[in-house]
């Protein structure tokens, strides 16, 4: 399970995807929260990381709750999919 939830976490995470990828001698199914980046390898977010870019206190504030819950969210992801690794 890989969480990357903004940019250039979606840079990193795609760059390590490609990397394990190339190493392993199975298929490996990703599953976490990413961006297009690590979407365009195969991983299926649950949601537009885009909406987790909040700048400023204020818009922070107004955030909170949605923030909340896509943190409730991928916390049941990763108890539904029992991962064997998480890399936030």
């Amino acid at each position: 399970m890989l969480v990357a939830a903004e940019a250039s976490g979606d840079v990193l995470g795609a760059g390590l995807m490609s990397q394990l990828n190339a190493r392993s001698n199975v298929e490996l199914r990703f599953v976490g929260v990413g961006g297009v980046r690590m979407a365009a390898l195969g991983l299926n977010s649950p949601f537009d990381i885009a909406e987790l870019s909040i700048l400023g206190m204020v818009e922070g504030l107004k955030a909170y709750k949605r923030v909340k819950a896509r943190v409730s969210n991928t916390v049941a992801l990763a108890a539904h999919e029992k991962p064997d690794a998480v890399i936030l």
